[in-house]
């Protein structure tokens, strides 16, 4: 839950602790201790040293880096998967993306087909790991079941796409739904973002932080102007010869 009032922020708040203290021995314990942080790579040395890292956690868990790639020490098969796209235009944020893996031994394969067999593989789970958004609401509800509950994992045509199946998230989820105020609606999804973000289901991809139109500077808008949306559904046209009252960022 990104960039709104429902995203985890900080250390998690008293009433989040709440939540999520019943099920302390389920989560990792920095979860009650710092703030979730995705890594920024400001520096050149910075994705390197994520690369030594990554290369040390696959060697414990059982891979070997040889002839520049990893091999599982077991099976003797290098590590390889694809990523299922339905669009072209995904490319070129992927490809940077499975050079970084090559460098570390990774072969990551884009597959590009088309959007019949793109909704049958999804329905069907039949991916290693696809490019997806999840759309969500001001207003979190039973919509999250269908993409976090365990209940949904292996359901054919379901959205819960990483198979998630932790007790935790049903808990979170069933909090989210009983809430009966504003304040406890954003404390229960604050906790159940935590709780996904500390468990990393997804990587997060790309965004833009701005809209892209184009108008004519005829109209007028009530101020302020709603939160995550352009609102365009309030709207008025000004008087011939007013003066313009801006433009739409």
């Amino acid at each position: 839950f990104p960039n709104s009032e429902m995203g985890a922020r900080g250390l998690p708040s008293p009433a989040e602790v709440a939540l999520l203290e019943p099920h302390r021995e389920q989560l990792p314990p920095a979860l009650f201790s710092e703030p979730f942080e995705f890594p920024a790579y400001r520096e050149p040395g910075d994705l390197r040293q994520a690369m030594r890292r990554a290369i040390g956690l696959l060697r414990d868990a059982g891979y070997r880096f040889q002839d520049h790639r990893l091999i599982n020490r077991e099976s003797g098969k290098p590590l390889r998967f694809e990523i299922l796209i339905n669009s072209p235009s995904f490319q070129r944020v992927l490809l940077p993306f499975t050079k970084n893996l090559a460098k570390i031994g990774i072969t990551a394969d884009v597959r590009v087909v088309d959007r019949a067999q793109y909704k049958v593989r999804l329905d069907d789970f039949d991916f290693d790991m696809t490019v997806y958004v999840l759309p969500q609401s001001a207003s979190p509800g039973q919509e999250q079941r269908l993409y976090f509950h365990s209940g949904q994992a292996g359901v054919r045509g379901s959205k819960n796409f990483s198979g998630i199946q932790d007790p935790v998230v049903d808990a979170m989820i069933g909090h989210i739904i009983s809430a009966r105020t504003r304040p406890q609606l954003i404390t229960a999804v604050r906790a159940m973002d935590r709780v996904l973000l500390w468990n990393y289901y997804t990587i997060p991809h790309w965004h833009l932080g701005y809209h892209r139109i184009a108008y004519k500077n005829i109209f007028g808008r009530p101020e302020p102007a709603p939160p995550m949306t352009l609102g365009f559904q309030t709207w008025w046209l000004k008087a011939a010869g007013a003066k313009p009252q801006g433009t739409l960022d």
